[in-house]
């Protein structure tokens, strides 16, 4: 049973039943989602990502829960655990659920608010329906904006300026990828200075982006090396 909201595109599935509340859903404005009673995770972002929501202010007070949740991933490809700090001196809580996500083979995607927890899903939804066409109309729109930076005259009517809009258009490429949000894909710019230098740097070099982490590294590099991005990497 489904209760369908406006959507368009991937659908984020929401778990009715223990997320009605929760003050994140009025933040996915980037696709469609649904209520559900037929699902055991707290979100379905794709057939094949489940996905369990825990703050650490909730896990404090219920430490045993999330442990009592791990039948409710079983069945999906990628189990993740989306566990927001919304409390000051998380370190400890951090390294117990970082414990538990090992031990139960979940993926472990911290966030700092609501805001940020509902772009993951965002971007995890439209990972998962992602293809080659969808990759490559980005990446064509994003090699056009550089030309525009190059061409650009010196004519300063009302037009976007080119830089603004090659970031934007630089910003929504690198959302593709799977876990990284815009806050992620502006640190990278910022560090590596175009899409080129970020497909070329190593995974040892992109965990030292701040707030990057292991997972999103590895994300990003198996990502780049997907041969339908290869063939246009002279161009770059």
């Amino acid at each position: 049973m489904s209760l369908l909201t406006n959507t368009s595109g991937g659908k984020i599935r929401i778990n009715k039943k223990t997320q009605d509340k929760n003050a994140l859903i009025v933040h996915i404005e980037k696709c469609g989602h649904e209520y559900s009673l037929d699902i055991a995770c707290d979100f379905e972002a794709g057939k094949e990502c489940g996905v369990l929501f825990l703050t650490v202010k909730y896990h404090r007070k219920n430490p045993e829960y999330i442990e009592a949740r791990y039948e409710h991933l079983t069945g999906y490809k990628l189990k993740i655990l989306l566990f927001m700090v919304d409390v000051p001196g998380s370190d400890k809580n951090l390294h117990d659920v970082n414990s538990i996500c090992q031990r139960r083979g979940w993926t472990l995607i911290v966030c700092y608010s609501f805001q940020e927890a509902a772009e993951y899903l965002e971007n995890l939804t439209k990972s998962a329906t992602l293809n080659e066409q969808t990759v490559m109309r980005q990446y064509q729109d994003y090699k056009k904006s550089r030309v525009a930076i190059k061409t650009k005259n010196s004519n300063n009517g009302g037009d976007e300026d080119p830089n603004e809009k090659y970031l934007k258009i630089a910003i929504n490429f690198l959302t593709s990828i799977r876990s990284v949000n815009t806050s992620d894909a502006k640190k990278l710019l910022r560090t590596f200075g175009s899409l080129r230098g970020i497909s070329n740097a190593s995974e040892e070099e992109l965990c030292q982006v701040t707030g990057l982490g292991n997972i999103k590294a590895k994300n990003v590099v198996n990502f780049f090396k997907q041969s339908f991005l290869k063939q246009y990497g002279k161009s770059r």
